[in-house]
């Protein structure tokens, strides 16, 4: 088992501007003072798609973007290498089972592959990874 949790972009996002922030997103952002966030392999698309949306927007300053971008490449995230031929038919598989996007089977099958704790706000990830008996963490 690896100590951490498994990071949702979306929640990553909410660090971005203060305003965005809430108490949850606060904790889990504190959590990576002593331990580690794994993500997905698709994860740095993701969150450079997302803050590029925000931008657009307008709820993302170019200056918030670059700070938040800064302090990504800064913090202890791990991104997962595990894009083999295996490893997408597994997601594929779970995808189908679970009725979920892609996306949203990558982290609920790096979850259970790292038996880690799924971060994330994202009520509809949420729910899908109780589903596939993956814990969510309570910050």
């Amino acid at each position: 088992m690896t100590d951490g949790f498994v990071l949702d972009a979306s929640l990553a996002l909410t660090w971005s501007a203060a305003e965005l922030r809430g108490i949850y997103a606060e904790d889990v952002l504190r959590l990576l003072e002593s331990q580690k966030a794994h993500v997905p392999c698709h994860w740095r698309l993701e969150v450079t798609n997302l803050v590029l949306r925000a931008q657009d927007a307008g709820s993302l300053s170019a200056a918030e973007a670059a700070s938040f971008l800064s302090l990504l490449n800064t913090a202890p995230i791990d991104v997962d290498d595990a894009a083999s031929k295996e490893w997408i038919l597994t997601v594929r598989a779970l995808a189908s089972r679970l009725q979920a996007t892609s996306y949203e089977a990558a982290y609920i099958e790096l979850c259970q592959r790292l038996a880690l704790p799924l971060a994330t706000e994202d009520t509809r990830l949420r729910n899908l990874a109780r589903s596939a008996n993956v814990d969510v963490l309570a910050a």
